[in-house]
């Protein structure tokens, strides 16, 4: 399986045999799926991805300068995947079962805004206004604080339409029909 070469060590296996090599196929699946408005494959395929990870991507191997980019991109890649799991899962109407995962991801990265609008729609679907109120509170205190910046258009935009009920929030994808329902 590992073999020496002239530059160092080349690991030879399949690829399905090495997590992040498979989760980056199931990402890319789950991508696809999306584009075909597949949500509920999607969710699927990405769930499965989510699932390989065990804990921070090369946690038992000392890393330099080469390999700390590969963490922060194997990162990405999961912090990606998991905002296209929640799309999808918020699409099909499974708000409800995201509120966990979207507390810990929002706790996690408290300054990516699109997390936290995830979170703000979830909580308002799952009959939690006051408490979408006061996570949009928090955004807004910390990026002010961090950055001295107001939240993005889209997260002001969700805020009104929490505030106001606005309607189309309970809009999720009707898996049978393939269309929007409210």
């Amino acid at each position: 399986m590992l073999v020496t070469r002239h530059i160092g060590y080349q690991l030879q296996m399949p690829d399905v045999e090495v997590d992040a090599w498979e989760h980056e196929r199931l990402v890319a699946a789950g991508r696809r799926a999306v584009d075909e408005h597949d949500d509920a494959r999607a969710a699927q395929l990405l769930s499965k991805a989510l699932n390989l990870w065990r804990g921070a991507a090369l946690v038992d191997v000392p890393t330099g300068p080469l390999l700390e980019l590969e963490v922060m991109r194997l990162e990405h890649l999961r912090l990606c995947a998991a905002e296209m799991r929640i799309e999808a899962e918020l699409r099909l109407g499974r708000h409800q079962t995201l509120l966990g995962d979207l507390a810990v991801l929002c706790a996690q990265h408290p300054l990516n805004e699109n997390l936290q609008i995830h979170y703000l729609l979830a909580l308002y679907r799952s009959g939690r206004q006051w408490q979408a109120l006061t996570v949009y509170r928090q955004l807004r205190h910390t990026l002010d604080l961090e950055l001295g910046v107001e939240p993005c258009p889209r997260a002001q935009q969700m805020m009104r339409a929490i505030t106001a009920s606005d309607p189309t929030l309970d809009q999720v994808l009707h898996p049978a029909l393939g269309r929007l329902v409210g």
